[in-house]
C-alpha cells in the first residue's frame, strides 16, 4: 500500500488484480454488504473469540440467515449455528 501511495503511476499496471476482479463479478454470486452497525462483529469477536475477519464474516453469515461456510478455518467450529464444511487437501 505505501508503495502505491508513493507511486500511484504503477496502479495501472494491476491488471492481475483488476482481471479478477472481473472475474469475480460476472460470476452469478450475490456480494453481501459488511453490517453497518460494527458492534455486531466486536461482540462476535470477544463472544466467540475470533479475529475481527473472521468476526466480520459470521455477522455477515448472520444478518443474511446463513449457516453453513466452506473454509479451511477451524476457528469458526467455535460459533454455535454454523456448519463448517472443510475442503480435502
Amino acid at each position: 500500500m505505501q508503495f502505491l501511495k508513493k507511486n500511484p503511476d504503477n496502479i495501472q499496471e494491476l491488471t492481475k488484480c483488476w482481471n479478477a476482479i472481473e472475474m469475480i463479478l460476472s460470476l452469478n454470486i450475490t456480494i453481501l454488504d459488511a453490517p453497518k452497525d460494527f458492534r455486531l462483529v466486536m461482540h462476535n469477536c470477544r463472544e466467540y473469540k475470533l479475529m475481527t475477519r473472521d468476526a466480520l464474516h459470521v455477522s455477515i453469515m448472520k444478518s443474511n440467515g446463513i449457516s453453513h461456510i466452506t473454509t479451511g478455518d477451524e476457528d469458526f467450529k467455535g460459533v454455535p449455528g454454523i456448519t463448517v464444511w472443510t475442503p480435502v487437501r
